[in-house]
């Protein structure tokens, strides 16, 4: 999280700001989020937190509610993919 700013400050510097600004703005929100969704203690903060990330598509915003705040909506997810991978 801390050299995403420091890149960015880094390509200003050398004039390649509007390469980088762009993605590199992107992926610091969505690090931003992910630190504030899973360090939140109530789901209403993290509903709030996921829905005012409006820079993130909903689905990347959608995705990392249910992984912080509904965990439990995954578990068949994630079994039958266990179970996959056991028999690959």
């Amino acid at each position: 999280l801390a050299e995403l700013p420091e890149l960015l400050r880094n390509a200003q510097q050398a004039g390649q700001l509007d390469a980088v600004q762009k993605p590199l703005n992107e992926r610091l929100a969505r690090e931003v989020l992910i630190r504030d969704i899973f360090s939140a203690t109530r789901v209403g903060e993290k509903v709030s937190l996921a829905i005012s990330a409006s820079k993130l598509r909903w689905t990347v915003r959608t995705r990392l509610l249910v992984y912080a705040a509904f965990p439990w909506l995954l578990w068949p997810w994630f079994g039958l993919k266990r179970m996959l991978k056991k028999r690959a």
